[in-house]
């Protein structure tokens, strides 16, 4: 099996987001929001680890222990970029 390419290119763009933050001189109104970003980020990289799967296939692999993985890591790194993008927008248009 390989990794979900969708899951680790969103994964891959979130960390380098705070990097380009920082390059662009925005990081510094807003450093834990590219935190929360980066956090982010690792959540959907675990994400497309948990899609690789475990060594059986069941078809629909959501049923299985690495689909919930998928989906827990997702939704929770969601949340995670969703806090730092609102909190990072509050603090540079401030």
């Amino acid at each position: 099996m390989v990794f979900d390419m969708t899951l680790l290119g969103i994964g891959l763009a979130l960390l380098l987001a705070p990097a380009f933050a920082e390059w662009g001189r925005i990081k510094m109104k807003a450093d834990k929001s590219f935190n929360w970003i980066g956090t982010g980020g690792v959540m959907y990289l675990m994400a497309a680890a948990f899609s690789m799967g475990i060594g059986f296939d069941l078809g629909a692999n959501i049923f299985g222990a690495s689909g919930w993985g998928v989906v827990i890591f997702s939704v929770v790194g969601f949340i995670a970029v969703l806090i730092g993008v609102v909190t990072a927008l509050m603090n540079v248009f401030k």
